[in-house]
């Protein structure tokens, strides 16, 4: 309990020293900077002549405080309000301009009278250097596939985490959000080749520690797609995520930005349920079919398609349960440098509601501070310091009365309901009426009624790290971080009452009473510690031998001990936890986990045309026995830049082709994530509580031998290949990469069936590394930038195919042609479903009599106009599970990402005004439609399209009347049976989608304006997210990315939020 009440007081007094520091430091640094360089100061010679000059930013603006130095510090002076400097000049001086955040200028005076001066953001230039693996290279220099996002293209986003910031702005990184609760994450993967391993200011960490980083204080990403990831051994068999965050930059003033925005979110799409009178006219009709007792007549149906009448209203329970929402975020950061040092700190805030109607909310808070100090001759200390706390709040989800979880029930509980039923008994706010179940009255999921679920986290993250350059060209790094982290979980969960109404007697009665209360608590603390040493070594020998070389050691420790309690009270009046109503525990107790590496790179460039680089890891892990513990992982990789050939030069060549390089690189990179194998495998144990005998005429419970020891299974290997080409014309202001690859795991666990044991020993064999896998396809990006005195504008692209494939099998046997055929893995496209192929619908009665294939098992004799005709494969006159095929095209997979993704953007700038757009597709991915989406009536109502457009009877209660056509086959109660409803592709789409991913419009106010008020820049805009899509799941209601065959999963939002950046 202290641990509990110290971890939250720590942030409130980190919070308070950060502001402080920020803003004490940000005044001193500033009246410092005012004093040594303000125009009254400017210092001049009795000869020469007044230079007069005028400073803009990249959208035309007039900067401010802009430093105008002479080459020798002779001679400085300041920009005025309108961007204005005069200075004594010689012909022979040089200029040099320069501002925080901006590219400085140097430029020669010559014999001009006047200059003008547009200053490019550093962001624009930052191009020419890379974050690598434990370091950064020149982009010339690289010899693999890494691509990198810059903290402009980062930061255009609505999104609450960092991997829904990046989606579809990366070459080489397939993504797709297919739900969109408050703080969701969108499922981001390397080339379709897993989970990547994510580095934070050097130190690996996961997934939820990536996305809870608050992505404006992101520097760069880069992506390390090849066996550039090598070096990280252990964990990069999926490629590897490096995150840098941002610095101060010396001798800069110290300035203040605040950051924020709020707006409004809605549904993108969700599917509309059936109103009252398609509900009653498709039930109506369904018993006339049947041959049933019609529960409505025609003047039933007829009142209800009224709508005005008391008991034939329509209920629409998608607006009862869904609404908008807001979105708020604010930050405040300083940044600035002296000399000596540089600090970056910012503070946020970000707030996320949920769509559902007063369900719940999604919060965290950021702290940053990085901060960098020469503390002696040669000797650099670092301190880069995040700390977060987020929230997650919603209605309780009781486990004993409900399926999923408490988000699923509401969005279950649009479809459930049936459009005839009401949320209130008469309609009376006090008494939630009994509807489909007991647990999909939306009216009972309140706080008040189903009661509170409560998660947060409380997360610090510190490094601490030296550099020492003891020689010329030597560095000497050491490094150590360290994260905590805290999760409290506190779940109430309320038992349900339920009401009818007696309109006789004007009373209400309780019709359902649920005493079925839970409360559950989860503890878990996270701690993990790593340590790094590292030395680097760069040289350059007679010019045109370039030496660049790295070695290194890491080693973390993970522990994170977690308790879970559940009980069951007799009412809800209990709070707290009672031993005798406890249902549950699991202590999982102190899990450790360690890991230890040690790695090298050694890159060589002669005469910046040919590159050579080889690195390796030499990696332990404490999952394998000791015996098969360490894994090394090598790779090697060259470029050669053509663009630099004498021949080039000589050919003239360079007029057109400014920058040419072709790559190739090779490697093998490991995986210790292995799919049923667990740290404590390779050791024998037994489970307790599996067995038991009876003595002395007691039974006793006992232990059953939990499995074979697992000691011959070791690292997962994937070998990857890269064959890159990247390419600049026109000046450079056109650049692009292009990049085939291909990665085959192998050492995938897989047991040896035809080894059998006796079936009394109740286990078989343990698996070994025996199959393999294979992902191969291509990325290219290409990127247009042009400038016009105020006017600049980019045009960008990126694509993404990568296709997954099951490769060598361990001995696969079959029993016939037919299992060979379907079940045959080997060389196949992974994720391929089977199923039957759909050729049509038949259109009349005369059609179904004369067709010569049974497609329902029956003779035809189910048929109606409408049902399914299917593909007879095996050409045997009759339907079956043998004329299945692989149906869902081509091996397009349902639930991963899509085989294909790309992106496109365009911003353009001028003067004060700026936009941007960011597209995001994708193609090649299958949505299965199931459940409600498949099946009429299989909650209680149906999605609209599906009972509207069927093929329908003119007359309803007239089983001989025309027959309409439609989309659907006609819908028949209880008939999830049928040959219509078999898995078959018409039951799927093969997905292509483009969404308009981000829009941002913004306009900067004149530095005129807002340096009276003192402020140095101040911007309005508008930022929107989700606005339309071009696909082919429109008429579904669907949207396009959603995972959920039922078609009711929380959708993607559209945002749209105003803000405001502010500078002083």
């Amino acid at each position: 309990m202290e641990r509990k009440k110290t971890f939250p007081a720590f942030f409130k007094y980190m919070t308070l020293v950060l502001v402080c520091f920020a803003t004490t430091y940000s005044m001193a640094a500033t009246k410092a900077y005012d004093n040594a360089f303000s125009p009254s100061c400017t210092l001049q010679s009795d000869d020469g002549r007044i230079l007069k000059g005028h400073v803009t930013d990249e959208m035309g603006q007039p900067m401010i405080g802009v430093v105008v130095n002479t080459e020798n510090n002779m001679l400085k002076t300041l920009t005025d309000i309108d961007g204005n400097f005069e200075i004594k000049v010689y012909d022979n001086t040089v200029l040099i301009l320069s501002f925080i955040g901006y590219k400085t200028e140097k430029i020669s005076v010559s014999n001009k009278q006047e200059i003008n001066v547009s200053m490019q953001p550093v962001s624009a230039t930052i191009d020419n250097v890379v974050v690598i693996g434990y370091g950064t290279a020149k982009k010339e220099s690289l010899t693999s596939a890494i691509s990198t996002l810059d903290s402009k293209d980062i930061a255009r986003s609505s999104a609450v985490n960092t991997s829904g910031a990046i989606a579809g702005k990366i070459a080489g990184v397939n993504s797709r959000q297919s739900q969109g609760r408050p703080g969701d994450v969108t499922d981001i993967v390397i080339r379709n080749m897993g989970a990547p391993l994510y580095v934070v200011d050097g130190m690996q960490v996961d997934a939820g520690q990536f996305n809870n980083i608050d992505f404006n204080d992101i520097e760069s990403i880069s992506v390390l797609k090849d066996a550039s990831a090598a070096i990280y051994g252990v964990r990069a068999g999926n490629g590897v995520i490096v995150v840098t965050t941002k610095s101060g930059r010396r001798k800069t003033s110290s300035t203040i930005n605040v950051n924020g925005y709020t707006g409004i979110q809605s549904m993108f799409r969700y599917p509309d349920g059936a109103d009252a009178a398609t509900w009653v006219r498709a039930k109506a009709q369904s018993a006339t079919i049947l041959k049933q007792t019609n529960p409505y007549t025609p003047e039933d149906l007829q009142k209800y398609y009224d709508g005005t009448e008391k008991g034939y209203r329509n209920f629409n329970w998608k607006k009862f349960i869904f609404d908008t929402a807001p979105q708020n975020y604010i930050e405040i950061n300083s940044t600035g440098g002296s000399e000596r040092m540089s600090y970056y700190a910012a503070m946020s805030h970000v707030k996320q509601e949920s769509i559902v109607r007063n369900y719940g909310h999604f919060e965290r808070t950021n702290l940053q501070l990085n901060v960098n100090a020469d503390i002696a001759k040669n000797l650099t200390f670092g301190m880069k310091i995040n700390g977060r706390v987020e929230n997650t709040h919603h209605v309780a989800f009781n486990s004993y009365l409900s399926g999923n979880d408490a988000y699923w029930t509401a969005f279950y509980a649009s479809l459930n309901n049936e459009p005839i039923m009401r949320p209130y008994a008469n309609d009376n706010p006090k008494y939630p009426a009994v509807c489909r179940g007991i647990y999909t009255n939306f009216a009972n999921l309140t706080y008040e009624r189903a009661g509170t679920d409560k998660d947060s986290w409380r997360i610090f993250q510190g490094s601490l790290n030296l550099e020492w350059e003891p020689l010329k060209d030597l560095k000497l790094k050491g490094i150590i971080n360290y994260m905590v982290g805290a999760r409290r979980h506190n779940m109430r969960a309320k038992g349900y009452s339920l009401y009818g109404y007696d309109e006789a007697t004007d009373t209400y009665y309780e019709a359902i009473r649920s005493n079925s209360g839970l409360i559950q608590r989860d503890y878990m603390n996270e701690e993990l510690i790593n340590g790094q040493l590292s030395a680097n070594y760069n040289t350059t020998i007679a010019v045109k031998h370039k030496i660049s070389a790295f070695i290194g050691a890491e080693n973390y420790l993970n522990s994170y001990p977690n308790l879970t309690i559940q009980s069951k009270p007799e009412t809800d009046a209990v709070k707290l936890l009672d031993k005798n109503d406890v249902t549950l525990m699991n202590d999982v107790g102190d899990e450790k986990s360690a890991r230890v590496g040690f790695m090298g790179r050694f890159n060589y460039s002669y005469a910046d045309r040919y590159i050579l680089e080889f690195s390796a890891r030499y990696d332990g892990s404490w999952k394998f026995p000791p015996n098969h513990r360490w894994g090394f992982f090598p790779s090697i990789s060259g470029g050669w830049r053509m663009s630099e050939e004498p021949l080039w030069q000589k050919l003239d060549l360079q007029k057109y082709i400014q920058y040419m390089k072709i790559r190739l690189s090779w490697g093998i990179l490991g995986d210790d994530n292995i799919s049923g194998y667990n740290a404590n495998s390779w050791r024998g144990g037994y489970n307790y509580g599996t067995a038991g005998a009876v003595m002395d005429g007691a039974y006793i419970t006992g232990a059953s031998v939990r499995s074979l020891p697992i000691t011959n299974i070791s690292w997962i290997k994937a070998h990857m290949l890269d064959v890159g080409i990247d390419f600049g014309l026109l000046d450079n202001r056109l650049t692009g990469t292009f990049d085939f690859f291909r990665r085959e795991r192998k050492g995938l666990p897989a047991g040896r069936y035809d080894v059998r044991l006796p079936g009394e020993v109740g286990f078989s064999l343990p698996s070994e590394n025996l199959n393999s896998d294979l992902v191969k396809g291509f990325d290219a990006s290409v990127k247009w930038t042009e400038r016009k005195q105020d006017f600049s504008y980019s045009v960008s692209g990126n694509i993404t195919l990568a296709r997954r494939y099951n490769w060598n099998q361990y001995k696969p046997t079959f029993g016939n042609s037919r299992d060979y055929y379907v079940y045959n893995a080997r060389h196949r496209l992974a994720g391929a479903a089977w199923g039957l192929v759909c050729i049509g619908q038949f259109r009349t009665w005369e059609e179904i009599a004369e067709y010569p294939v049974n497609i329902d098992g029956k003779g035809n004799s189910t048929l109606r106009p409408g049902d399914l005709i299917y593909k007879d494969t095996n050409k045997d006159g009759i339907i079956t599970d043998d004329d299945q095929q692989a149906v869902s095209v081509l091996g397009y997979e349902d639930r991963n990402t899509p085989i294909i993704n790309f992106g496109m953007s365009l911003s353009l700038e001028w003067k004060g005004m700026d936009f941007a757009a960011d597209f995001a597709g994708a193609a090649k991915v299958t949505h299965i439609f199931n459940w409600e989406q498949r099946f009429p009536f299989h909650s209680g109502n149906s999605p609209m399209n599906m009972l509207a457009d069927q093929w329908r009877l003119s007359d309803p209660f007239d089983a001989g009347s025309e027959i309409i056509p439609g989309h659907y086959p006609t819908n028949i109660v209880g008939n999830a049976g049928h040959s219509n409803y078999r898995f078959s592709t018409f039951w799927m789409k093969d997905v292509n989608y483009i969404k308009l991913r981000n829009l941002e419009i913004g306009y900067t106010l004149p530095l005129q304006w807002t340096a009276k008020l003192g402020i140095k820049r101040m911007r309005i805009y508008t930022l929107m997210q989700n606005l339309f899509s071009i696909d082919n799941l429109g008429y579904y209601n669907i949207d396009p990315e959603t995972a959920s065959t039922a078609g009711f999963d929380y959708p993607t939002m559209r945002i749209i939020n105003f803000g405001f950046n502010l500078t002083f």
